[in-house]
């Protein structure tokens, strides 16, 4: 399986890539098949390759994560793209390997590389900023998930009119509104 997460809500792309990751351990405890490189750090294309086409000897299955695939130099993304057009497919059909590349802002899309992750073996998620009541939602549901309680509607306007783009960078800020919740409620 391929899988690609893009946008500008880098929150949203981390938790979702920790939740699927929480997911791997779970159903494989004490796996040595995880693996994560991050292209804007320098990972070596090599090495993502490399660790994907050996087969381990305990490790049945593979999670391999490759983030921020476009800040790699443009000639390890232009052979990242060939590596994918030869062996994306198969990679895909392949249950035992999870590969999953994300890009923390708007990828480049007159790349080739982005067209080799347009394809229909892979499994794309954009994650735009949230913006009025997609917003109020997503903090509704994170407080809730958090915190086990919802928020009061003045609370998350006087929350969201405060920090704005800088609300999701942290859940402990979620504590913030939790708090401010229940003094209203003592008063």
């Amino acid at each position: 399986m391929i899988l690609f997460f893009f946008g500008e809500d880098a929150f949203r792309i981390r938790e979702r890539r920790l939740e699927l990751i929480r997911a791997f351990f779970e159903k494989n405890p004490g796996s040595s098949g995880f693996f994560e490189f991050d292209f804007s750090d320098g990972a070596s294309l090599k090495d993502l390759t490399s660790c994907l086409s050996q087969s381990g000897l305990f490790a049945a299955k593979k999670f391999v994560i490759a983030g921020n695939i476009f800040d790699a130099p443009l000639e390890v993304r232009r052979l990242l793209s060939e590596y994918l057009d030869v062996e994306g497919e198969m990679i895909a059909r392949d249950s035992q390997r999870i590969l999953l590349f994300f890009q923390n802002g708007e990828p480049k899309k007159n790349e080739k590389l982005w067209k080799s992750l347009s394809s229909n073996f892979v499994k794309s998620q954009a994650f735009p900023l949230l913006s009025g009541n997609e917003l109020h939602q997503f903090l509704s549901s994170l407080i809730t998930t958090f915190h086990g309680r919802g928020i009061e509607a003045p609370a998350r306007a006087l929350l969201l009119e405060r920090c704005q783009k800088r609300l999701v960078s942290s859940p402990r800020r979620s504590a913030k509104t939790r708090g401010f919740s229940r003094r209203r409620d003592d008063s």
